[in-house]
């Protein structure tokens, strides 16, 4: 049941009853970091298309704190997903600029950070695709790519148009998960616990492009196959976006699988689970 709703601002300078677009959001539990008021940390941070970051500690409205957007130009950044990430004991947010088709990399103030000219570069990765989402998974940052359209806004869709590459939080390239025709605008990234049928201990790809999860060796990054309902038939949620596992508190079972996904060309929402069935093996959920 839903206890309340957050309102992220557009950006400054916007008509009135414009809406803003939330692509990412990231929890801080830190108490000191990412103030957006005196004594006040953002307990929740808000990155949008508009190109816009925002924080949220408490009532019902976000707060602005980074306006990228160059009112609304073709040029205005476009960010699509975010974590946070340490080095050297220093907390850092990592923003995904699909339409710069870079990584940016922000301190606790929300201010701007250089790592380098070759942090999150991969000569591997083809011309025409961007950073699409950015996870924390272990220490190591996952990146997603997807292939941009005409106007470097959005992801075009079709097999194979897709990379996951694996970062340090420095910006240092340390591998990748195999590439094949399972990517489709790839978004979610998450680990699965030990009691996750055949795909136990393996890294989850939630597509946006075709709505399938794909599955891959932890270890080796193989592609194992996708998650498959119980008649066999993959699994397909329209418009796919983040995966996230329970806690085993507040947050769900540690072995059940929650999914959001822009359902019906992303005019609706849906928040859904996904969880393995007893009695069956491995990849059908």
């Amino acid at each position: 049941n839903g206890t309340g709703t957050v309102t992220v601002p557009p950006p400054k300078g916007s008509p009135a009853g414009t809406q803003a677009t939330p692509t990412g959001v990231v929890f801080n539990g830190s108490s000191t970091d990412f103030l957006i008021a005196p004594g006040q940390s953002a307990r929740f941070i808000f990155v949008t298309e508009d190109g816009t970051i925002s924080g949220w500690n408490s009532g019902q409205n976000a707060v602005l704190v980074v306006d990228n957007s160059n009112n609304g130009s073709p040029d205005g950044a476009v960010y699509k997903g975010a974590t946070t990430g340490e080095i050297n004991g220093n907390r850092f947010l990592y923003v995904t600029n699909f339409r710069q088709a870079r990584v940016e990399v922000y301190d606790t103030n929300f201010k701007r950070v250089h790592l380098g000219a070759e942090a999150f570069s991969n000569e591997d990765i083809p011309g025409g695709f961007a950073p699409f989402n950015i996870q924390n998974i272990g220490g190591s940052l996952f990146v997603t790519y997807a292939k941009q359209d005409a106007t470097r806004h959005d992801d075009v869709a079709g097999d194979g148009l897709g990379f996951v590459e694996i970062f340090t939080p420095t910006g240092r390239h340390i591998a990748h998960l195999q590439h094949g025709s399972w990517f489709n605008a790839p978004w979610g990234v998450v680990w699965t616990t030990r009691d996750f049928g055949e795909f136990s201990n393996a890294i989850l790809v939630g597509n946006f492009g075709s709505g399938w999860v794909a599955a891959f060796n932890g270890f080796t990054y193989k592609f194992m196959g996708f998650l498959k309902n119980p008649d066999d038939s993959i699994l397909t949620i329209d418009g796919l976006w983040s995966l996230t596992f329970g806690n085993d508190a507040n947050a769900g079972h540690a072995n059940t699988l929650f999914f959001t996904a822009g359902i019906n060309g992303e005019q609706d929402g849906l928040f859904g689970t996904i969880t393995p069935v007893d009695g069956l093996d491995g990849d059908e959920e």
